[in-house]
């Protein structure tokens, strides 16, 4: 049976079916045919989620297609059919899903075809058949009176083997977070939405008199370097942007709306009031001014960008030519900055590594890779955390931890 819930469930059981779906959802995106697929996970949580608060308008293939693909909000659906594609896949690795795994489940979550809102059955527990005639005949009066205690007794022993099931069952499921939440809680847990704080990239324009001159189709052979100006606010490096929308998806799917500005347009008052994160290094101020003291530290001359150990003077990482080129990514969690709040920082030496931490970030499972030998406690203490990625071509292969400090 497909049961519909409110937004706001005021009855006892209304709360406890809500808790039923949402661990049953964070047992699926778990899952092996769910965690080798963000897109999947995140459309899964979306509709299911989005149906827990009774938003049914925001279940259309137009909402979906903003919120969780990316699309612009007018864009064409006849066109773009990607909602459809994914809902299509989603639907088979559900399949998949419960065709593989065994129970218990107190709940399963369908996709119907044709349809962007998720369906939530819950299962039955079968009750046992007592024949009445055993109870009721005259001939069997003595045994009239020992059915009736039995029936109490195996309705009892059901009770309570269907609790001890729940009981295994949210403790192994629904008290267990995943670790990016773990990672981010602190965040998601402040009253106000974090800021997310982009690099402004170093774009060189030609100034107002040479750029008539191009303009006319005048423009000398040689240009001297003082007809270079830069142009500031108006640009957003290609990683820098995939790491803001894998961020900001992140952050939205947990009802939290964040503040997204330039670097060059917030204030450190503005960045004392919240939790802030910080996207990109030697074009983001913010980042180089933050967390210049720390172990792995952002560095650079006139002719060169890299990090730099500063509790290995001497040892220092930087960008290595290929193919395949190698870049090199720093993760950073401060909970206490030279704010006073606490802020993340997210870089690559280039915008192919930014982009890598990005994903670090917001996939389980690169995470849990790279938080696998981690000190106990790790989600309350600073940390720091230094990757290398080969990247091929245009694409940046698997990060791999080189070293790390917590404290």
């Amino acid at each position: 049976m497909a049961i519909e819930l409110s937004s706001s469930p005021n009855e006892s059981g209304e709360v406890e079916r809500r808790l039923d779906v949402e661990a049953e959802l964070d047992r699926i995106l778990h899952s092996p045919g769910f965690r080798t697929s963000k897109r999947s996970q995140q459309f899964l949580r979306y509709i299911v989620l989005t149906a827990l608060d009774g938003r049914f308008d925001d279940l259309k293939e137009r909402v979906i297609g903003h919120v969780v693909f990316h699309r612009v909000p007018d864009y064409d659906t006849g066109e773009h059919s990607i909602v459809r594609v994914k809902a299509n896949e989603l639907r088979k690795r559900l399949a998949q899903f419960y065709s593989e795994t065994s129970g218990p489940f107190v709940v399963q979550i369908d996709l119907p075809r044709g349809s962007y809102t998720p369906e939530f059955r819950w299962v039955d527990f079968p009750m046992p058949d007592v024949d009445p005639e055993t109870v009721t005949s005259a001939d069997e009066a003595q045994s009239a009176k020992i059915f009736p205690k039995l029936r109490h007794f195996v309705l009892a022993a059901l009770v309570f083997a269907s609790l001890s099931v729940a009981a295994w069952y949210f403790v192994g499921t629904m008290h267990t977070p995943d670790i990016v939440e773990q990672f981010w809680r602190p965040a998601l847990q402040e009253a106000s939405p974090p800021v997310i704080c982009v690099a402004d990239p170093e774009v060189l324009k030609l100034n107002d008199n040479y750029d008539a001159l191009a303009f006319n189709g005048t423009l000398p052979a040689n240009v001297p370097a003082s007809a270079l100006v830069r142009d500031s606010g108006h640009y957003v490096g290609w990683g820098d942007a995939v790491a803001l929308t894998q961020l900001s998806t992140f952050f939205a799917l947990h009802h939290k709306q964040p503040e997204i500005r330039m670097s060059n347009d917030v204030s450190y008052t503005e960045l004392s009031r919240t939790p802030a994160i910080l996207i990109g290094a030697r074009s983001n101020p913010w980042t180089m001014q933050l967390a210049n003291n720390l172990r792995f530290a952002f560095e650079r001359t006139q002719t060169q960008s890299y990090i730099r150990d500063n509790e290995n003077p001497g040892k220092i990482w930087s960008f290595e030519l290929g193919p395949p080129k190698v870049d090199y990514i720093v993760i950073t969690r401060i909970f206490e900055s030279k704010t006073g709040k606490m802020i993340v920082l997210a870089a690559g030496l280039s915008h192919f590594g930014t982009q890598a931490a990005g994903e670090l970030l917001t996939n389980p499972t690169s995470l849990s890779k790279a938080l696998k030998d981690a000190p106990a406690a790790w989600q309350k203490r600073n940390l720091q955390l230094l990757f290398r990625v080969e990247i091929f071509g245009s694409t940046a292969g698997q990060p791999a931890l080189v070293a790390s400090k917590f404290w």
